[in-house]
């Protein structure tokens, strides 16, 4: 993916692992909505960069 892949800075994180990552905040924080209504027993997070948010 090389470049693309770097420049896709928005991730969702599942038990510590990034399981999604997204070019735009808003489409992270969309699938992340969907994500914690479909799994509730799960902890799912969103991180940028790498940092908790």
């Amino acid at each position: 993916m090389g470049m693309y892949a770097d420049s896709m800075r928005y991730e969702i994180k599942c038990d510590g692992k990034v399981i999604a990552r997204f070019l735009y905040e808003s489409d992270r924080d969309l699938c992340l909505v969907a994500m914690r209504e479909a799994f509730d027993d799960v902890v799912i997070e969103a991180a940028d960069q790498g940092k908790k948010t």
